[in-house]
């Protein structure tokens, strides 16, 4: 973009300047996508590299949970206090993965009113079409005044 000062203010007065400035905003468009990406790859390496850092620790903290006394709970929690941090060994348990449509078929199979939730909620889009038709505005509803919006669609 060229280098403006306060009195000199670029004005868009033809279809070729409309152009340029279409392609100037692809173009800056096209570098922000650029770092974005960068970075995202960055973030990444940085995350795992952090990741194994806590892993690591983690596992030299829970050889040494194991040679030291530790509390238990009524729950089967061992726990070891340190003066800043815990160590925490919970029990083994078990856990479930599960297929929501399949289980669904199956809860309305064997007893639809204990395991199914039938949640209630207002049908927005017809609530809308209806204050559009009728004006009228019903309790629950804030009208809320949005300003005119102008967006630039680039082509490809």
């Amino acid at each position: 973009m060229p280098n403006l000062t306060e009195k000199e203010q670029f004005t868009i007065t033809d279809d070729a300047k409309a152009e340029w400035a279409l392609g100037k905003i692809r173009e800056v468009q096209a570098e922000q996508n650029k770092f974005t990406e960068f970075y995202k790859a960055q973030i990444a390496k940085i995350n795992e590299q952090t990741q194994e850092t806590v892993s690591y620790f983690q596992s030299l903290l829970a050889a040494y949970f194991e040679t030291v006394p530790h509390r238990s709970t009524k729950t089967g929690i061992e726990k070891f206090k340190l003066p800043s941090g815990e160590l925490v060994k919970s029990p083994a348990g078990v856990d479930y993965d599960h297929d929501p449509v399949k289980l669904l078929a199956w809860a309305k199979e064997k007893n639809p009113k204990e395991y199914v939730k039938v949640a209630e909620t207002a049908k927005w889009a017809e609530i809308k079409a209806y204050i559009k038709a009728t004006g009228d505005i019903p309790d629950g509803v804030t009208p809320v005044e949005t300003p005119a919006k102008f967006d630039v669609k680039l082509e490809g």
